[in-house]
């Protein structure tokens, strides 16, 4: 929600103002009290004093939302945070920082595939996926490339979000044994999960620290699939989920 355009360049009293008054006013639409104020990003909502006497839980789980971490922090009760690489950070301006893993919510009943999208794992060969942001900056475009072409004998389902301009299309789409999905729905990830063989994790060596603990892992954990991935610091020492 945007309380006013360039908020975050107005004085701090005018800004903390401005906020505190627009959580009072959610307060008298909803008709409820906002005891808890828990805070994901640090953009936009950075300085938890505009909160009051409320509790106030700053949770960060990526590296690289670094705008305004410090400030997020020292002005939080409470920090939370799914690496160690993070608590560090966040130790410096909070003592009662602590590091939860990224949870995954399993359903009893999965989601129906059509039946096209059931008959492209018809074809008697191995199914590996990767599914997340196929645009995304920490992708190693290079090692997915040499990986497809070197197997021509797996079938490989990209499910998520591309641009046919994008870089990896771009290089990937003449390959037969590539599938893209595009964008599915969130429901149907884990029928999709299910349907694969192998589910890849491939991020380029030098983001090894802002990818330390990708949440997309436990969503893959919780399908029993075989996970080839690039190296993911926060699993290094898990030794009974690696063979």
């Amino acid at each position: 929600s945007v309380i006013l355009p360039g908020l975050r360049f107005l004085p701090r009293f005018v800004r903390l103002f401005l906020e505190s008054r627009w959580l009072k006013k959610l307060e008298s639409i909803s008709h409820q009290k906002i005891n808890v104020i828990w805070l994901f990003e640090n953009s936009r909502f950075y300085d938890l004093r505009f909160a009051g006497s409320r509790l106030k839980i700053y949770h960060q789980v990526d590296l690289n939302q670094n705008f305004n971490p410090s400030i997020a922090a020292l002005t939080a009760d409470i920090c939370f945070c799914t690496t160690r690489h993070i608590k560090n950070l966040l130790d410096s301006y909070n003592s009662r920082c602590y590091m939860l893993r990224h949870g995954v919510y399993i359903s009893t009943k999965l989601l129906q595939l059509s039946t096209y999208q059931d008959s492209l794992f018809d074809i008697d060969v191995i199914h590996a996926m990767y599914v997340g942001n196929l645009d995304m900056t920490y992708l190693d475009q290079d090692l997915i490339f040499n990986v497809i072409s070197r197997q021509p004998d797996i079938c490989f389902h990209l499910v998520g979000g591309y641009q046919v301009t994008g870089s990896l299309y771009r290089r990937l789409k003449q390959f037969k044994n590539v599938i893209w999905w595009g964008q599915v729905s969130s429901d149907l990830i884990p029928s999709l999960l299910q349907k694969a063989d192998i589910l890849m994790v491939a991020y380029q060596a030098e983001f090894h620290v802002e990818q330390a603990n990708p949440h997309k892992m436990m969503e893959y954990l919780s399908s029993g699939k075989i996970i080839v991935s690039t190296y993911t610091e926060e699993f290094a020492d898990q030794a009974h989920l690696i063979a």
